[in-house]
């Protein structure tokens, strides 16, 4: 993960860049209705300064919906 530096609030914070974004198809049976979706999702590492620190997930690359 690239580690790059943030302005929030005025302060200056470290954040880490992540690319691996990883899917899987869901799917799920109720009496009568099957529903079947795409997960998204990413595994991170939280380092151990950061355990107990807030922590936002912004997107940078997006198109608006």
């Amino acid at each position: 993960m690239k580690r790059v530096k943030l302005n929030v609030n005025g302060k200056e914070v470290e954040g880490r860049i992540i690319t691996s974004i990883y899917t899987r198809k869901r799917k799920r049976k109720t009496k009568d209705k099957v529903f079947e979706w795409d997960e998204y999702f990413t595994v991170v590492y939280i380092p151990k300064p950061w355990r107990d620190k807030t922590l936002v997930l912004i997107a940078l690359d997006t198109e608006p919906t």
